[in-house]
């Protein structure tokens, strides 16, 4: 009968065996592990963009329900209104001083109302914002009173006091329109850095 002996590398094979088996069960805890970690990073990372679709879709509610609802309907309101005035009004040489007058006081007074009204809306966005839009109708304000006189003695058509409103009320627009582009890729980009 022949003994078996255990010769150094017949040992080598079986520590390598017995071995195997632990290296196995080391390796399916660290692939299990990695699946656990990758299914939790991609969980956050979903949970990170929706805070932040959130956070956008929040800011656009709130920028529509303020400037889209209430600040263009104003808007509207105001031009209408100073349109309406330049209809109502009568072109000749004859007119009195008192009609030209008072169509520049109820043009005035239009502005003015609606400067309250304004400023403040435009205030909560930003003061840059404010100033810029302010401007460009304090512009367009400056130059409907100098065409309405013109128009008023007879040297002007009304179709020159409608240009400058539709083309105040474009530049306005876009002004708003630009802000909100802008305002959205801040948010963006301040998800983005957290």
């Amino acid at each position: 009968m022949m003994l078996l002996t255990a010769s150094p590398s017949n040992a080598f094979w079986s520590n390598i065996v017995n071995n195997s088996g632990a290296i196995e069960a080391i390796a399916a805890i660290l692939n299990i592990l990695l699946v656990v970690y990758f299914f939790l990073r991609d969980k956050q990372e979903f949970r990170d963009r929706e805070k932040e679709r959130i956070k956008e879709q929040a800011y656009d509610k709130w920028y529509n329900l303020l400037v889209l609802e209430r600040m263009l309907e104003t808007l509207d309101i105001f031009f209408k209104d100073i349109e309406s005035v330049v209809s109502r009004s009568k072109q000749g040489n004859g007119i009195e001083m008192v009609e030209l007058i008072s169509g520049i006081n109820e043009i005035k007074n239009i502005i003015s109302r609606n400067k309250r009204i304004f400023i403040p809306i435009l205030a909560l966005f930003s003061e840059e914002l404010k100033q810029d839009v302010w401007n460009t109708l304090q512009e367009s304000n400056d130059q409907i009173l100098s065409e309405y006189e013109q128009f008023m003695y007879g040297k002007q058509s009304k179709n020159t006091i409608y240009e400058i409103i539709n083309e105040t009320k474009t530049t306005t627009y876009k002004k708003l329109y630009e802000y909100n582009l802008k305002k959205l890729r801040e948010i963006i980009e301040d998800e983005r850095k957290n």
